[in-house]
């Protein structure tokens, strides 16, 4: 078990987190995964809104899908030193 990072969808900023780090591993990633880890957290604030939710439940699994991978490859990139989660949002009824 290595230090818990967590991949969340911000509405700014950087999705990964190490506790009180919001920059974490943005130096680390490769520039391939960090636009990928970007461009799902656009897509996150252009599918969500903090009031009415997800657009869709489509939109809503596709997002946790695409996180799902994202982990995975975010995983493999830091190592075993780490323990990455996924933070997703729910919307109530999807």
């Amino acid at each position: 078990m290595g230090l818990a990072v967590e991949l969340g969808v911000p509405y700014t900023g950087w999705p990964v987190r190490l506790g009180n780090d919001y920059d974490f591993a943005i130096d680390i990633v490769s520039e391939d995964l960090r636009e990928e880890i970007l461009d799902w957290a656009r897509d996150f604030n252009l599918q969500f809104d903090e009031v009415d939710g997800w657009m869709s439940a489509e939109a809503a699994a596709a997002h946790k899908r695409r996180g799902q991978e994202l982990k995975e490859k975010l995983q493999g990139q830091l190592g075993s030193g780490y323990s990455v989660t996924l933070r997703s949002i729910e919307s109530p009824g999807l």
